[in-house]
């Protein structure tokens, strides 16, 4: 709801069935109706459990889950399920299978490229399956790069901690050392903004490339 509110809604949903406080099957009816309620595309939702039990899996999928991945989780399952939603996701987005928009030019390939290698050896992932999650990251920082570079210049460091804090989220799930520190780094104030900015913009590129 939360993200939903902020504009930055999720593509995908991993919902462990049993939580704290309110578990996955009250979550995922909570969310289906805050959608319904909203008009929102659906969010697709994988059930995570270790209730792999004949009709289990049924059952989830009837009150609105999309898939079901069995704990302890398979690396080849999960990254199988996660290359077959963003293939989705990226057929109804106009994304060919490499991450780049049909309809613009991306970054560089060969800056994903790299990333990818580096985040596939880092999580042991497929190369495929880290490929689109980096070209996912680098979609973001499109539009974070302006975004942060506009906040910069007007000296709004609640927006710019929110941005960074985005960013370092996303580079830290991804392996992305040196992103995710620079990151950090701006978060606590030991490095000047303006400065790390121009650092993060060598490391990823900056945005004018894609225009």
């Amino acid at each position: 709801k939360e993200a939903c509110e902020e504009g930055k809604p999720y593509d995908l949903i991993f919902m462990d069935i049993h939580m704290p406080v309110i578990n996955g099957i009250e979550a995922t009816k909570d969310i289906i109706t805050y959608e319904k309620e909203l008009k929102l595309t659906h969010t697709p939702i994988i059930a995570l459990s270790a209730d792999a039990v004949y009709g289990q899996e049924q059952e989830y999928l009837n009150i609105g889950m999309d898939a079901f991945l069995s704990k302890p989780i398979e690396r080849t399952k999960f990254d199988n399920k996660i290359s077959e939603f963003l293939s989705k996701f990226r057929a109804e987005e106009g994304v060919d299978v490499k991450g780049v928009r049909s309809d613009k030019p991306a970054f560089p390939q060969s800056n994903i490229d790299t990333i990818a290698l580096a985040v596939s050896e880092a999580l042991e992932l497929e190369l495929e399956t880290s490929t689109m999650l980096v070209a996912d990251f680098y979609m973001n920082w499109e539009k974070q790069s302006i975004e942060l570079e506009e906040a910069i210049a007007h000296d709004d460091e609640e927006l710019i901690c929110s941005i960074v804090h985005s960013i370092k989220g996303a580079a830290g799930s991804l392996c992305i050392d040196d992103v995710f520190n620079l990151c950090l780094n701006m978060e606590n104030k030991q490095k000047e903004y303006g400065t790390a900015f121009a650092e993060l913009k060598v490391i990823l590129g900056d945005s004018e490339q894609l225009r």
